[in-house]
Formats: structure tokens, C-alpha cells, sequence
């Protein structure tokens, strides 16, 4: 009968230090997803509300996802979704001569809840800020 020898798998274990050099992962956390909340206000101020759940394999923080999103965002909150390939959240009739395409960002936040978006959150950060 083989035994589990720990000392063995030494080598492999990945050290905080090595972790803390890359921005964002020294929160490591794989079993987090990364929800991304939004939503759209009208020229009447109603406001609708979505998000977007991205797998999170390389456990990027929250802080990270936001700094990394913030730069490429108009006036630091606003976006066009569907050029990031999002869903616009226009539940009532749209009307372009009163009504806007802009969406604002409201935060990144941890989840368990499962990935809607077929990008891992690092894919859909790299899209944004190549301009993909």
C-alpha cells in the first residue's frame, strides 16, 4: 500500500510571496466567480438592472477587475455594453432622441454563483482594455 508523502509535493506548493507578484492575485480565492453589476438609466431616471458572471480561474481580486475596468470606462463610470459584449438593459421602448446607449458600472463582486458568460474574467478584462 502506497502512502500520501507530503513533503513530496514541497516543490509544487505555490508560495504568497510568488502569488503577491501578480496584481490582483494575492487574494487567491479559485472557488470565487467575479459578478459584474451594472445598469441603465432612462431619459425619466427608471433604471434597470443586470450583471454578469465570469469564471475566475486565476483568482484576479475585485479591486483588481475595478482598476483594471475603471480606466476604460467614459468619465470613469459609464460604458456602451453591447462593445463589450453585454446585454443592454433598455426594458422599456427605446427612444434615440431622448434615450442613450451609455450603461454605468457599478462593482465587481465575489460569488459562488455560477458563470453566465462563456470568458473567464480575465478574457473579458483583456477584450476591454485591447479594445476587442
Amino acid at each position: 500500500m502506497n502512502s500520501f508523502d507530503k513533503t513530496s509535493c514541497r516543490s509544487q506548493t505555490v508560495g504568497d510571496e510568488y502569488l503577491d507578484s501578480y496584481p490582483g492575485i494575492g487574494e487567491f480565492n479559485p472557488m470565487k466567480n467575479i459578478r459584474l453589476n451594472y445598469r441603465y438609466r432612462d431619459a425619466h431616471n427608471y433604471k434597470e438592472f443586470g450583471s454578469m458572471v465570469f469564471a475566475n480561474p486565476a483568482g484576479m481580486s475585485v479591486e483588481a477587475a475595478t482598476d483594471l475596468l475603471r480606466g476604460k470606462l467614459i468619465s470613469e463610470e459609464f460604458f456602451v455594453p453591447q462593445d463589450w459584449g453585454l446585454a443592454r438593459l433598455h426594458a422599456s421602448s427605446y427612444n434615440p432622441e431622448v434615450d442613450h446607449e451609455w450603461h454605468e458600472f457599478e462593482e465587481f463582486e465575489n460569488t459562488d454563483d455560477p458563470a453566465t458568460d462563456g470568458r473567464d474574467v480575465m478574457e473579458f478584462l483583456e477584450g476591454v482594455v485591447k479594445g476587442d
